[in-house]
């Protein structure tokens, strides 16, 4: 019932007239838009991969160890696969480093798509955005950018960001039992991982959790954050016991950082009810201006976020150089979903009505524009390639959260390793409950038609 009561919004699609050229074209293009994966997907996929792996190769043939230093979990596993004799560690930071720099912009087109609500060209624009250095955009993969600054485990747990942020719109969405018990250990792992991607985690799964909102049952869907949030704090205890948690509170720029959201805290009490009540004119139930709004509400709060981080001489979530990947992320989306929208508005309207004469100019500016952006992407793609090659790896996170060491367990860290194992009997104990009541609803209904 609710998806009956959407509103029409803004479509990603041909809308073309119904002039002759306008017809053929609307048909020549109507792959553009399919809800299933399909030939185009893995063909755009392809392409992405292929050259994405070209520029971050002279990454795969160096020791990135260092990379990882700072994180204590990647650190135990390396020990202990050169303790137990199975291979030396580096191999396994090697192997972090390929899963990380290959993956990324697969999982990044896959998200993109399903929120442009399966458009290829613009997961495909979106991607190409991410992976290459273009001039006026700047950056070129971050996550490479990421690993030669020694950030190695946020590189890594990002990668997985986009599809974690896929299985929580779905569970927040529809409830689904088996996407809550995926999203709270996604979310757990990714916090022990790494607490600086948990942080950003936190806001776009925030960002994503309002634009349910907005499609309807506003109380509801947040209520399943709720339980996502319990339930990742639950299985993730164990990792971080008492004894840690008050390590990290005494680390001089999580302290900073508490102060100072805390100080802006007033500012935000009449903002947000404010910012709230004009969204939600403007997009209640309108399904499809949901991803512009996700887009929107991602750039904006890292513009913010890197801005505010330039301007203050301070680490941990203050480090500027730590938003090039979410920053990249969000900016590539938004960037791509204007320019497909933009660009159709002008075919359909302007270019179309035409004259041939004119489109051929048209057509003439376009493609040398596109050529002299290939000749500059290039330019910039073999400059990254020799700095990926040649550029010492430093690891300036010695001391954060990633790096608190874990020590022999007292009586209250294992009440807290208790209740994470506690947290995932009873997420399983629910998902087998609830996939029982689902099947015997729809045998129900099965019955009744």
């Amino acid at each position: 019932m609710e998806q009956e009561s959407l509103k029409r919004g803004i479509e990603l699609t041909n809308r073309l007239g119904q002039e002759w050229f306008g017809d053929r074209l609307g048909i020549t293009f109507l792959w553009w838009k399919s809800g299933k994966i399909n030939k185009a997907t893995f063909l755009f996929l392809g392409v992405v991969f292929f050259v994405n792996l070209f520029l971050v190769f002279p990454l795969f043939m160096r020791d990135t160890s260092s990379s990882y230093s700072s994180s204590t979990v990647f650190s135990f596993f390396g020990n202990l696969f050169e303790g137990t004799g199975l291979f030396p560690k580096v191999y396994l930071f090697q192997i972090l480093t390929f899963i990380s720099l290959s993956f990324a912009p697969v999982s990044f087109y896959l998200f993109v798509r399903k929120t442009a609500l399966g458009h290829e060209p613009t997961a495909f624009l979106a991607t190409i955005l991410y992976v290459l250095p273009i001039p006026f955009l700047g950056g070129g993969l971050p996550f490479a950018r990421a690993i030669l600054s020694g950030d190695g485990a946020h590189a890594f747990a990002f990668t997985f960001v986009p599809l974690l942020l896929l299985s929580v719109e779905a569970f927040i969405a529809m409830g689904a039992p088996f996407w809550r018990v995926v999203s709270s250990i996604g979310t757990a792992i990714t916090a022990i991982i790494s607490p600086f991607v948990a942080f950003n985690l936190l806001i776009f799964i925030f960002i994503i959790t309002v634009a349910e909102g907005f499609m309807g049952n506003l109380r509801v869907k947040f209520s399943r954050l709720l339980v996502l949030l319990i339930a990742s704090f639950g299985l993730s205890l164990f990792w971080y016991y008492p004894s840690v948690s008050l390590e990290i509170l005494d680390i001089s720029h999580v302290l900073f950082a508490i102060n100072k959201f805390w100080s802006i805290f007033p500012i935000l009490i009449p903002i947000v009810p404010i910012a709230g009540i004009i969204f939600f004119l403007i997009l209640d139930r309108r399904e499809k201006l949901k991803h512009i709004f996700i887009s929107f509400a991602f750039l904006a709060v890292y513009i913010f976020l890197y801005s505010t981080s330039k301007n203050l001489a301070v680490s941990g979530i203050f480090t500027a150089d730590r938003y090039l990947i979410e920053l990249s992320f969000a900016r590539s989306l938004f960037a791509s979903l204007s320019f497909v929208l933009i660009a159709e508005f002008i075919i359909r309207n302007y270019v179309l009505n035409k004259s041939k004469i004119v489109l051929f100019l048209l057509s003439t500016i376009a493609t040398i524009a596109l050529l002299v952006l290939i000749v500059l992407v290039m330019q910039s793609t073999l400059t990254l390639r020799s700095n990926f090659a040649d550029q010492e790896i430093f690891n300036p996170y010695s001391f954060g959260i990633g790096s608190i060491k874990r020590s022999g367990l007292k009586f209250p860290d294992i009440v807290a390793t208790t209740l994470s194992i506690i947290t995932f009997v009873f997420l399983i104990f629910m998902f087998k409950k609830d996939t029982k009541v689902s099947a015997i609803i729809k045998e129900k209904e099965d019955l009744a038609k």
